[in-house]
């Protein structure tokens, strides 16, 4: 059924609305792989929904069926790639033993991308025969998927320092989930739920790692925000004129409620174009 990868698609773009409006200067290496994501899974969830159309409609035309699965497969196989890439930057993963996992990963994925593409002919994987289509447990892309899965594992498990137990717990738990998920539609012979899977990883890392970087109260947006604006600024080469506000504030750093108001509504009514950032408790 291709209802999940309605869905899917619909949230894909709304995330990538968000990072675009709401996170626009977090544009490093790590939003690059997030959105490269988002746009492989609203890519590979349109071409299943037309794979699903075309057998509804036309029936089992080999060639459109062919073309749109293989479309289907190398679409959320970047997106795997993608996202082990993401994986690595967020965790900061380096070292020898990391080089090696990075040359077996880039090998398997040529490797499992080719043999995908070539399924048709070798039967190995996704093909059409008698008017019917199969698409085998054993697959390059499914091989890749269980690679893809374990190498998030055992990064959230062997760099677990590099996050707080909260949200590596999420993580795990959402990982688990989704090999749940795929487990079932291996044994029920179905992928209803596959685009989903890939969402959901994505959302889940937006929401723990990547929540909104500006307050209600000022609209002001984060110290991160703003190291990401300067570094914007340099890349260009503009210059920029800044101003520091020192506010007088007694409630251990937070911003009173009439004060953020006045502050916001004198900010955006005296200064049209600028940009508000909450350098500090006080700044």
């Amino acid at each position: 059924s291709p209802v999940s990868d309605m869905v899917s698609c619909i949230i894909s773009i709304l995330l990538l609305y968000v990072i675009a409006k709401v996170l626009y200067f977090s544009k490093d290496r790590k939003f690059v792989y997030l959105k490269i994501s988002l746009y492989l899974i609203t890519l590979g969830s349109v071409c299943n929904v037309g794979f699903y159309q075309v057998i509804k409609g036309c029936g089992y035309v080999p060639v459109a069926i062919i073309l749109l699965r293989d479309m289907y497969h190398v679409c959320f196989l970047l997106c795997l790639y993608c996202f082990i890439l993401y994986m690595k930057t967020m965790l900061d993963v380096k070292g020898t033993v990391v080089n090696v996992f990075t040359y077996i990963l880039r090998c398997l994925f040529a490797c499992c991308l080719i043999f995908d593409i070539l399924s048709p002919f070798t039967r190995f994987g996704f093909y059409v025969e008698n008017g019917r289509w199969y698409d085998s447990i054993v697959s390059p892309y499914n091989i890749f998927y269980v690679f893809a899965v374990l190498s998030f594992l055992v990064m959230l498990v062997f760099y677990s320092e590099r996050l707080i137990k909260p949200v590596r717990t999420c993580l795990i738990v959402t990982e688990l989930i989704v090999v749940f998920i795929m487990t079932y539609q291996c044994i029920e012979n179905i992928n209803t739920f596959t685009s989903f899977t890939y969402v959901l990883p994505v959302l889940m890392v937006l929401i723990l790692l990547h929540s909104k970087p500006f307050e209600d109260k000022t609209g002001a947006l984060d110290a991160s925000s703003f190291d990401n604006y300067v570094q914007q600024i340099i890349k260009k080469g503009i210059s920029v004129d800044y101003m520091a506000l020192k506010l007088k504030i007694s409630t251990l750093g937070n911003i009173p409620d009439e004060m953020g108001k006045t502050l916001n509504s004198f900010w955006h009514s005296t200064f049209k174009s600028a940009m508000l950032f909450h350098m500090a408790a006080d700044t």
